[in-house]
């Protein structure tokens, strides 16, 4: 049995380089999109991005709801609706891996920082969405692995180096490592993605942990990677 494990660990493939589909590489993707004419795949970009979704089972079921919706209980077959409330353009699941109960995140206006933040604000480029194709279903025509081979596809494009081994959990990768970058929190990240910390350390613990300088830099990283590895293990389509 030991030789016969052996054996097949020795012909499975090396395991892939981590990707990360950062901010600025998502604006690059949403410019091109756009220019190509293929509006909905720059919209599923930046709302992947924008909430760390896993895209098939949360990103593509998505619908577009009237103002307030994500106020009131999603209606009886609706697994993710984004609508406005007040400024912020929010987003409830009606289940997500970790989160059987239902997750609603927030994204404010990131115009004020400028640049690539400017290009991919949520309320300003998704809120066109939601003012204008309210009961859409945007992506319903989007299976998972043509999201796949359309991202592959913009990146080679874009010239971006091993393009054709880059995933669409990696926009989930790619915000949880901007985050850090920014300087935000292991909770910060961890709130951010729906993420349960590690069963030995509660929200609460981190940020103490975090607080009183307990966790190193390094540690932290660890952590996320552990989180990542472990909670995005959803299954990819062909391919990946």
């Amino acid at each position: 049995m030991k030789r016969a494990k052996a054996a097949i660990a020795k012909r499975e493939p090396p395991p892939r380089d981590k990707r990360f589909i950062g901010l600025e590489l998502v604006a690059r993707l949403v410019a091109m999109a756009q220019r190509e004419g293929e509006h909905a795949f720059a919209m599923l970009y930046l709302v992947s991005y924008v909430f760390l979704l896993r895209v098939p089972s949360e990103g593509l079921p998505i619908v577009v709801g009237t103002n307030g919706d994500a106020d009131r209980e999603l209606a009886l077959g609706v697994h993710s609706c984004f609508s406005f409330v007040g400024d912020d353009i929010v987003l409830k699941l009606a289940r997500r891996k970790n989160k059987p109960h239902g997750w609603t995140g927030r994204a404010k206006c990131w115009c004020s920082k400028g640049g690539a933040h400017k290009a991919c604000c949520p309320v300003h480029e998704l809120g066109m969405t939601v003012a204008r194709q309210v009961g859409s279903s945007p992506f319903a025509h989007i299976s998972p692995g043509l999201a796949l081979a359309t991202l592959r596809r913009h990146l080679t494009a874009l010239d971006v180096e091993h393009a054709l081994t880059y995933r669409l959990h990696d926009f989930r990768r790619g915000h949880a490592r901007d985050i850090a970058a920014s300087g935000g929190t292991l909770y910060d990240i961890l709130v951010a993605g729906g993420w349960s910390g590690p069963a030995f350390m509660t929200y609460m613990n981190i940020q103490e942990l975090e607080r009183d300088n307990r966790i190193t830099a390094h540690e932290r990283d660890q952590v996320l990677e552990a989180q990542l590895d472990h909670s995005d293990s959803e299954a990819e389509p062909e391919g990946e």
